[in-house]
């Protein structure tokens, strides 16, 4: 070893660096976003590709990969009987309108020490940091006495089929944490439901000003930001519609419409804009199809199946996103309130289906969810079906338990900072196995833009949270 050569965890983040970076980078311009499932790429041949790019990155530096028919991949360090898990995910959400973003969601730009990008903070930035953290504990030559694998998702935006497909046939790993939250820890998740409501009454009247299509959305964990309603029989009706567009633009200033006119005027579209939030805080989000719900409710539209539909959504949920609506206001000292999320809407000839997005305090189990919403649907004299999508019971790890304490301990010894504890309305990977919290990587008093336009990454950061990650690992596997 020469004298000039790094020898300590720091040292060796700080040389590697800009490897890391280019990296983050590689990885962000890959668009990852779950698409039409191809053979060996159940999720899609982006989300494949960036599966593919990482588990390379693992190899190239020296670790054993695998995967799982492209379900999940793994990269895995050391010797021993106990397995330590580091869960990340390679999928990302989709970009929404491309026009709110300063820089192109793909491009991995750097501006005045920032990188932008679609997964730049989630999760690709704090995956890499992670790996490469764990690179210079290795090469530091830091001893442990525990493997160390961290475990690849796919589509953990989606539905967690790739998760759920590991943990049926590999090793589970008994401790760890996941890089896909906020800076101390995160060691209460909320429970995560999603529903559809689906319309079974197929009446679509023939005449007269209807609703003939409404669409919006394209998440449920995502705020939609854009929604169109596509209304016939409008010949006469431009006037009253134009009214009525201003009416709801005065009465809620941030709400934003255009109006096309098709087919002679008889068939009018009204497009619907607003600003997209994750669902785990939806109140930071304008949501279009909230939005453009309450302006067909002042239409005076023909009464069928779609406009009954539409009025149901506007009644129970419209703009709230608190649960009042649907009796299920419900919050606790340790994680919070519940959040209600109007995510995606889909009305045509045939069908009406909408899809929620309800985060439940940690005290609440999800049945407590369904059982609400069982009741709601219970108190509607409608055609209306419910569907369970998704429910995701809560996590709540003890602000004594060791490995909150170890991680804490490792963050502020790292950073300077006095360790804080968070509550959060996320689903992630940490609940996908036993003793596995959420351990950054959005520092306290940053702006979360996860899942919103110029997503982005301070550059940093993404190499002070190497070093945090890389202590982490070695305090956890030692």
């Amino acid at each position: 070893m020469t004298r000039d050569e790094p020898t300590t965890l720091d040292q060796i983040v700080d040389r590697d660096r800009d490897e890391l970076l280019a990296t983050v980078a590689e990885s962000v311009r890959i668009a990852s976003v779950k698409a039409e499932a191809r053979p060996g790429m159940p999720f899609g041949e982006g989300v494949h590709r960036a599966l593919e790019h990482a588990l390379a990155v693992g190899e190239r530096l020296g670790f054993e990969v695998g995967q799982l028919d492209g379900y999940a991949g793994w990269i895995d360090y050391g010797q021993g009987e106990e397995l330590i898990g580091v869960l990340s995910h390679v999928d990302v959400v989709p970009v929404g309108k491309e026009s709110d973003w300063n820089h192109p969601p793909f491009g991995a730009e750097i501006a005045n020490g920032v990188m932008y990008g679609r997964g730049t903070a989630d999760d690709k930035g704090p995956l890499f940091s992670s790996l490469y953290g764990l690179k210079a504990m290795r090469d530091a030559g830091l001893r442990t006495s525990k493997r160390i694998r961290f475990v690849l998702g796919t589509d953990e935006e989606s539905g967690w089929g790739g998760i759920k497909r590991y943990l049926e046939t590999e090793e589970v790993p008994s401790r760890g944490f996941s890089p896909d939250g906020m800076f101390t820890v995160v060691n209460r998740e909320k429970g995560g439901n999603v529903f559809r409501w689906v319309g079974s009454d197929a009446s679509r009247a023939a005449t007269g000003v209807r609703l003939c299509a409404l669409h919006g959305g394209t998440a449920p964990n995502n705020v939609p930001d854009e929604a169109s309603a596509r209304l016939c029989g409008t010949a006469a009706a431009h006037e009253r519609i134009r009214a009525a567009i201003v009416a709801a633009t005065d009465e809620r200033p941030n709400a934003s419409f255009e109006m096309d006119l098709e087919n002679d005027g008889d068939t009018v579209v009204i497009h619907s804009k607003g600003r997209s939030a994750h669902a785990m805080c939806p109140e930071k989000g304008i949501n279009a199809v909230a939005e453009l719900l309450r302006l067909l409710s002042k239409l005076d539209l023909e009464d069928d199946g779609a406009t009954r539909f539409a009025s149901l959504l506007d009644r129970r949920i419209g703009f709230d996103t608190t649960g009042e609506l649907l009796g299920m206001a419900w919050s606790d000292e340790a994680s919070g309130a519940l959040t209600v999320n109007l995510g995606q809407i889909a009305v045509t000839a045939n069908e009406a289906v909408a899809v929620l997005d309800i985060r439940s305090p940690v005290s609440f189990p999800c049945c407590d969810v369904l059982q609400q919403m069982q009741t709601v649907l219970g108190e509607e004299e409608t055609d209306l079906d419910l569907e369970v999508q998704k429910q995701s019971e809560p996590l709540y790890v003890p602000d004594e338990d060791p490995l909150i304490q170890t991680l804490s301990r490792v963050y502020t010894r790292v950073t300077g900072r006095e360790a804080i504890l968070h509550a959060i309305g996320g689903g992630t990977y940490a609940r996908a196995i036993r003793d596995c919290v959420c351990f950054g990587a959005v520092y306290p008093g940053d702006e979360i833009t996860v899942h919103r336009p110029n997503e982005r990454a301070s550059i940093e950061q993404m190499i002070l949270n190497a070093k945090v990650y890389g202590y982490a690992l070695y305090e956890l596997a030692k």
